[in-house]
């Protein structure tokens, strides 16, 4: 990408850790996915398409006759971490914070990419990355929400990509990379919201 983008942010509250599978889990338990209520208009047609009732990664087995939670990880299906952050597409990460939000009676939902990056400067997040989960420096899989602090929050850089309410759209000066025709430019359609964070 290139270009130049400047933004004034309001002041805004954030979460210090990301969402756990564990915190996801009263969402589906609740129901979350049978309530067309927390979704917005593509989000229900995506979970009347899909038919899932929980993340595509979790798996329910049945372990000595009662129901017990898998995560399909790359090459093996372990027993669920909940401490780990929960992994979603971006319409059940904006269902679960309308959810969430409505439990709580707080405005949640997703921030948006001048509030991450805000948030990553604030806590100096760039200055810990030799101890962030990214770049396979922990592990090839996810670590609990607890484990990488940087500042007063964990996990602004590393351990999951995390989305944000912002659509994919060019800086002003953009130019098309010559090797990359159409990599980006195919996504500025207001249907690709930025992911942060990484894995």
């Amino acid at each position: 990408e290139y270009g130049h983008h400047d933004a004034e942010v309001a002041a805004f509250k954030a979460s210090q850790y990301l969402v756990s599978n564990a915190e996801f889990l009263a969402f589906v338990d609740a129901g979350g996915y049978d309530d067309a209520d927390w979704w917005d208009d593509e989000g229900n047609r995506w979970r009347q398409f899909s038919s899932l009732k929980h993340p595509s990664f979790w798996v329910a087995k049945n372990v000595e006759g009662q129901q017990a939670w898998y995560l399909r990880c790359m090459t093996d299906e372990i027993p669920m971490p909940w401490s780990w952050p929960a992994e979603v597409n971006h319409l059940e990460a904006a269902a679960f914070c309308r959810w969430k939000a409505a439990q709580t009676e707080l405005p949640i939902r997703l921030p948006s990419e001048d509030e991450y990056l805000r948030l990553r400067d604030h806590s100096q997040a760039q200055d810990c990355v030799a101890q962030a989960n990214v770049n396979l420096q922990l592990a090839a899989s996810s670590c609990p929400v607890t484990r990488c602090q940087q500042g007063e929050f964990y996990d602004v850089i590393g351990n999951v990509w995390q989305w944000t309410e912002t659509p994919i759209h060019p800086f002003e000066g953009f130019k098309v990379h010559p090797l990359y025709d159409d990599f980006t430019t195919p996504t500025f359609d207001n249907k690709h919201n930025l992911i942060k964070g990484g894995s």
